[in-house]
């Protein structure tokens, strides 16, 4: 199986980038969508339902634990009343200040 991997995905079994990169990207989906039910004061079931999903799949999105799947996010996205390409969408860098104020 690792063979066929290698064969398929070099990148990723060489150095782990792509897979390392996967996960950092599920995680922050997950994560906007977990601030998005907080803010909003909507359990994992309220969300759930209103997208036609289950339960557990919001579980495992917002852990970053379930892959990616398109069709589910939408429903999720019209659920929460967004598009699907703001949930997606990379996050604005943070500006980094020159210096920073010493502690007073």
């Amino acid at each position: 199986m690792r063979s066929c991997i290698r064969r398929h995905y070099p990148d990723t079994v060489a150095n782990g980038s792509k897979h390392e990169e996967d996960v950092a990207f599920r995680r922050t989906v997950g994560l906007r969508i977990r601030i998005w039910r907080v803010v909003h004061d909507r359990s994992q079931d309220e969300l759930a339902r209103s997208a036609g999903v289950t339960r557990n799949f919001v579980s495992a999105i917002e852990r970053g634990a379930q892959g990616l799947d398109a069709v589910r996010l939408r429903r999720l996205a019209g659920a929460m009343g967004i598009e699907l390409a703001e949930l997606l969408a990379e996050p604005d860098p943070v500006p980094v200040p020159d210096r920073v104020p010493e502690p007073a």
